[in-house]
């Protein structure tokens, strides 16, 4: 098995307005808007996070989710991700969210133990060991506040995810996963179907999403991330891309989508 997933930051940013389709948490996010606005579901009843404000949404949901750029261009947020393990260690002492909550205005603390956090989160030279404390610093200040997570268990397509993400790009198959947690391939997939997923698309799912995540929190090119994240081309991930998540790569990096010839 993998080792355990560090907590994870990263500042997301795009200069045209997307809807990303049915966006799935396998961990418990936090994200606050500094340009542009960030909408969480539905026009008619979701959440409009504005600048300055700050969304917490908890593992296992499912959202639409809208960014638009202020009047200048640009959206921009940071995001940070906490492994069930890392939430499972600072228990929320009142009950916990089982939906996206929207805080408007975050106290001083808080916002700069974030920003301390993603600071050493992104940081390549930071220590696990202080990537790990800046996190739980953020979960405890948000358990004070009476927002805290809720810890639950690793289902058994968590533990599939963590194997494939821990390297995208590798040719999996269903038996070298299966042989890698010590099961046979039929219970595999039996377990698999009980949550509602098989193998090929539980691992395009994955690729898919962090594809987008590179997307948004990274300069890599599309070439280089639909390589990265385990896609034969560029062509495939685009068309891939599009189809799950509803627009183009390229509406993520005006740059590359001005300068690419017309297909």
């Amino acid at each position: 098995m993998p080792p355990l997933p560090p907590p994870a930051a990263a500042h997301l940013s795009a200069r045209e307005r997307h809807t990303v389709r049915r966006v799935m948490l396998h961990e418990d996010y936090l994200m606050l808007i500094r340009r542009g606005t960030k909408r969480w579901g539905s026009a008619a009843d979701g959440l409009l996070a504005l600048p300055g404000s700050l969304l917490l949404a908890p593992r296992g949901i499912v959202a639409d989710i809208t960014n638009e750029p202020d009047g200048g261009g640009m959206y921009e947020a940071l995001v940070m991700s906490f492994p069930p393990e890392l939430v499972a260690e600072s228990p929320a002492s009142s009950p916990s969210m089982s939906q996206a909550q929207l805080l408007p205005t975050p106290g001083t603390e808080l916002l700069e133990a974030i920003e301390r956090a993603c600071r050493s989160l992104i940081a390549p030279q930071a220590s696990p060991r202080l990537r790990w404390l800046r996190a739980a610093e953020v979960l405890e200040l948000l358990n004070a506040a009476g927002l805290g997570f809720a810890p639950t268990p690793l289902g058994r397509c968590d533990q599939v995810r963590r194997l494939l993400g821990s390297d995208p790009a590798h040719p999996w198959s269903l038996p070298e996963v299966a042989a890698r947690l010590a099961l046979g391939e039929s219970t595999l997939r039996r377990h698999l179907a009980r949550e509602g997923w098989n193998f090929t698309a539980l691992l395009r799912e994955l690729r898919l999403a962090q594809g987008l995540a590179l997307l948004q929190g990274s300069t890599r090119p599309i070439t280089r991330i639909a390589l990265d994240v385990g896609f034969q081309s560029p062509s495939r991930f685009s068309r891939a891309f599009a189809e799950r998540f509803g627009f183009l790569p390229s509406v993520l990096r005006r740059e590359e989508a001005a300068s690419a010839p017309p297909t």
